[in-house]
């Protein structure tokens, strides 16, 4: 009886100290980004290497550069007002936005000049 309680007892802190050893060697996995929605005005930027990259310049969230397949399409629009949603990841200091959807953002007809 007391060798059956010993290999019972053996069995389970064995187990639970495999379990242990597993659980600490799994890194954690990061969450998926999420998704961000900017708006701001699309800008051709020139990187210091000469490399040209589309930006979108937001009034209070920074600059982010465009990424994705809707990259070359926004380019299109430098100069104009855009809303863009997608995920963001940090790269050497900058922010990427790895654009799904965007729009064009309709802004308001100029005043009317005094009389």
């Amino acid at each position: 009886m007391k060798k059956l309680a010993l290999v019972t007892l053996v069995l389970l802190i064995s187990t639970s100290l495999a379990f242990a050893a597993t659980a600490a060697k799994t890194p954690p996995k990061a969450p998926p980004p999420a998704k961000v929605t900017v708006t701001g005005t699309v800008a051709e930027v020139a990187l210091p290497d000469g490399k040209k990259v589309t930006m979108i310049q937001t009034a209070d969230m920074g600059d982010y550069e465009v990424a994705g397949v809707k990259a070359k399409e926004i380019a299109k629009h430098v100069g104009k007002k855009v809303k863009a949603t997608g995920t963001v990841k940090e790269a050497d200091g900058k922010k990427v936005l790895t654009v799904t959807v965007f729009s064009l953002v309709k802004e308001p007809p100029p005043p009317a000049p005094p009389k």
